[in-house]
């Protein structure tokens, strides 16, 4: 029997307003006009040799590290690209990253059904990011309908290690096929169901990304509504046969 659902953030309840998680929602206005237009080949390797500085794998529990880690991050961005932004373009950037909590927009169809699943499950957000993302739940009425609320920096490891979903588990203290996994990713889905979980794909069809992750899974929805019929059925599966 379900008895939790577990959520993903980025790509099932909200999606970058900007059009890309890296780049803060007023990008354009910091930079005085459109964005530089670079070769994506040379994006690619600038951003395979700089993410690491923002890996949400790592132990950050204040936004004043989070802002100092973005600041690194744009700055050594800023070099790779030879973007020409000055020092305080780059702060700019990542000060907004980090403080404005309009740079994520939520789902329109995520709290109509979250009111209703708050009532019947324990309600949980397990996602890879940075510590500003309270602040962006808390602003869109989310946070107070959480039963968790569990996040990579605060736990110093990331999805798909399994040391975070046991995490997940022992906090909400309830066995693994109690529980509905739902995330876009591949590799966080597949470790969850190693684990015993049920998972769902949220495959979003307005949702785009840097790199866009194409792959089957048993089981996939394209918003809240279709992940409602989908607890619907589970609850009937496990109904009692009389």
């Amino acid at each position: 029997m379900i008895k939790a659902l577990i959520l993903d953030c980025g790509g099932v309840i909200m999606y970058p307003a900007s059009g890309h998680w890296l780049l803060p929602a007023d990008a354009r206005e910091i930079l005085g006009g459109e964005l530089p237009d670079f070769d994506r080949h040379k994006i690619a390797a600038a951003l395979k040799k700089c993410l690491p500085v923002i890996d949400e794998g790592q132990l950050v529990t204040t936004k004043q590290h989070e802002y100092e880690l973005q600041l690194a991050f744009m700055r050594a961005m800023n070099a790779e690209l030879d973007a020409g932004l000055s020092d305080a373009q780059c702060a700019a950037l990542a000060r907004s990253e980090t403080y404005e909590v309009d740079r994520s927009l939520i789902y329109d169809d995520v709290l109509p059904y979250l009111n209703k699943w708050a009532a019947e499950y324990k309600l949980c957000i397990l996602s890879n990011a940075m510590p500003s993302i309270f602040d962006v739940l808390l602003e869109n009425g989310i946070y107070d309908k959480l039963y968790s609320c569990i996040i990579s920096t605060s736990q110093g490891c990331r999805k798909p290690d399994s040391e975070i979903f046991r995490r997940c588990l022992s906090e909400i203290r309830l066995a693994p096929d109690e529980c509905l996994f739902a995330d876009d990713l591949k590799a966080n889905l597949a470790e969850a169901k190693r684990m015993g979980m049920k998972t769902v794909r949220v495959k979003r069809e307005s949702y785009t990304m840097l790199q866009t992750e194409e792959f089957e899974w048993e089981s996939c929805v394209k918003d809240m509504e279709e992940l409602d019929k989908l607890l619907t059925r589970l609850s009937q599966c496990d109904a009692p046969k009389h």
